[in-house]
């Protein structure tokens, strides 16, 4: 049966009970991350009094609900400098987890916002659980933190302390950007082998700095939403699909003398 993909974007600016949007959201996050959860819990992971609107992405598989990626805005106030802080959420159903959640959906949610307010300076943070996540992100963002073998800027540091005060759902766990959360996510015997697999430096750092990620803690990671940072992501992603490229390239042509070899060794074998 072939598979169809759609996917539905909406603005929740009123987020509530009788908002089917936000219900919609609510059904599909405690689908994919947390069966057990509230309403009440989820309605706090959301909302606070300097929320300015959710931007949500629904997605669908052959017509199925299956999975989700959002960024919410906040307007807050720090060092004296009025900023906006985005924060992130994704998850998908395990059934559809090997189909392709968008790469960049959230990175066009955040250029949207910057190119609307692009006098604002915008922050992004997120709460991850899945270290593959934090990997992807760390491959193909200039400036993220935290991220091994790089120290942490006193004004993130700043940053992270304003995200923890506004928050109703995280506390401090045993590492400086590690939090835990008052809900669980649930995360799948596959993904975790997928984990545990990797050999990727980021996932390697991710496992140290929090082992027990199943346990309700996550990473709190923070990205300055610059031009400059853009900029320079966008020269890493450039890099990265350019040694694809040149990976592929040279492992064609290493076949391709192999196998002359091959055939000539054959020959002079036979004279």
């Amino acid at each position: 049966m072939k598979t169809t993909f759609k996917s539905y974007r909406v603005t929740i600016k009123k987020p509530s009970k009788s908002n089917r949007n936000f219900l919609r959201l609510y059904g599909i996050f405690r689908s994919t991350l947390n069966p057990e959860m509230t309403f009440k819990a989820f309605y706090d992971y959301y909302v606070s009094e300097k929320l300015d609107y959710i931007d949500v992405t629904f997605l669908y598989y052959n017509k199925v609900l299956a999975g989700f990626y959002s960024a919410s805005f906040y307007k807050v106030t720090i060092n004296g400098k009025k900023k906006a802080l985005g924060r992130a959420a994704t998850g998908i159903l395990p059934e559809y987890q090997q189909k392709a959640m968008p790469k960049f959906g959230l990175f066009y949610k955040y250029v949207n916002y910057k190119y609307r307010h692009p006098f604002t300076g915008l922050i992004v943070s997120a709460f991850l659980a899945n270290a593959l996540v934090y990997a992807m992100i760390c491959k193909y963002t200039a400036w993220v933190w935290p991220r091994i073998n790089s120290t942490v800027p006193a004004n993130i540091d700043t940053i992270k302390a304003e995200i923890l005060n506004s928050s109703k759902t995280a506390e401090p766990a045993n590492h400086p950007y590690v939090v835990k959360i008052n809900f669980k996510v649930s995360i799948g015997e596959s993904l975790l082998e997928r984990i545990y697999s990797s050999q990727s430096c980021h996932v390697q750092y991710f496992l140290q700095i929090n082992p027990h990620f199943y346990n309700q803690q996550c990473v709190l990671i923070i990205v300055p939403f610059t031009w400059l940072n853009l900029a320079l992501s966008a020269l890493l992603f450039l890099y990265y699909s350019c040694q694809k490229s040149v990976e592929a390239a040279a492992k064609n042509i290493l076949n391709m003398w192999s196998e002359i070899f091959s055939f000539t060794g054959k020959g002079l074998e036979k004279n």
